[in-house]
């Protein structure tokens, strides 16, 4: 009766991607009559996509998995399919060092921060043919989850210059959620807050976006001959959901693949079943001195939500039954 002893946990869950090396350049504003100086981070690496989650009995006609727990925060079944989120860019920094605006001629100076990785996709995922009982607070029947990894976050760039062109990386973007199917599903769960049956595809958020910063490394002397600074920096796209299904599909009978949940606790819902699109992402921008052109795209992309499918039109059934305050019996969402 320990907590978080749940009875069956089946994940396949993909790597993340590693961290993109950083880069720094170096120069004089001030020898010569030209001078030109640039630094790029490197990139983040891609996350790992997860696998396909299957949980069912072998034989078709073989008895229903029974499976129960009590202690609290102990899930009857537990499966998930996640990606790996993506790898943190490096950052680029560029150094003109301080010299009186009258020893300088021109100077240019770029910087690129380099990009997040994406994040890898959640994979299929399949519940069925189990009977679950648990009997502890927050003690979810079956929780089957496809998670798509967020994107990395891109690098900070910075730089200075007569004319400096700073790009902040680009987010990486959000890995997608897979399909999730629960079909034959008995749970009965004993205690408050604690879901019958949670089925989710929900897509990964895409990348911070870079931090480009223009002109704070002049002094106030040669910041007065700065003619033009420019930065820029761009979100990841957030990943798609994936469908959400449970009940019958076509060939199969009410014997294989209904689904019938109670739940006897306060807040304790009998099915949640969701499709969420990846969160939005954000990009930063700071403030440039002598600024001249400061472009921000804000927009992160789609954030596509599935469809959710309560299906019984090959003869199955539900029976959904809830015993206390606040037990929905059914929260079906597409967001």
């Amino acid at each position: 009766q320990e907590r978080q002893s749940h009875g069956v946990v089946v994940q396949s869950v993909g790597g993340g991607g590693g961290i993109g090396g950083h880069a720094d350049s170096n120069g004089f504003a001030g020898v010569g009559t030209y001078n030109f100086s640039a630094a790029v981070g490197g990139r983040g690496g891609n996350g790992g996509n997860g696998g396909t989650v299957q949980v069912f009995r072998n034989q078709a006609n073989a008895a229903l998995s029974n499976i129960t727990t009590h202690g609290d925060q102990s899930y009857g079944i537990f499966a998930h399919s996640v990606g790996g989120g993506g790898g943190m860019a490096g950052a680029a920094h560029l150094d003109l060092e301080k010299a009186p605006a009258e020893l300088s001629n021109f100077s240019l100076g770029f910087t690129l921060g380099g990009s997040g990785g994406v994040g890898g996709n959640g994979g299929t995922v399949e519940v069925s043919d189990a009977n679950v009982t648990t009997h502890g607070v927050i003690s979810h029947g079956v929780i089957a989850q496809s998670v798509g990894g967020g994107g990395g976050d891109a690098s900070l760039s910075n730089g200075s210059g007569t004319i400096s062109l700073d790009l902040g990386g680009k987010g990486g973007n959000g890995g997608t959620g897979g399909t999730v199917t629960v079909q034959n599903i008995q749970a009965t769960t004993n205690n408050d807050l604690s879901v019958g049956l949670i089925a989710q595809s929900v897509g990964g958020g895409g990348g911070l976006a870079g931090v480009a910063s223009t002109g704070g490394l002049l002094n106030e002397a040669a910041q007065s001959t700065v003619t033009h600074l420019f930065k820029l920096n761009t979100h990841g796209t957030n990943g798609a959901a994936g469908d959400v299904f449970a009940g019958c599909k076509s060939g199969r009978s009410d014997a294989d693949c209904k689904i019938d949940i109670t739940t006897t606790g306060v807040a304790a819902a009998g099915m949640l079943l969701q499709s969420i699109g990846g969160g939005g992402s954000a990009s930063f921008l700071n403030s440039t001195d002598k600024a001249k052109t400061t472009i921000d795209f804000n927009s992160s992309g789609p954030d596509t939500s599935g469809i959710v499918t309560m299906d019984n039109s090959a003869g199955g059934s539900f029976n959904i039954t809830t015993n206390r305050d606040g037990a929905v019996g059914v929260v079906a969402q597409s967001i």
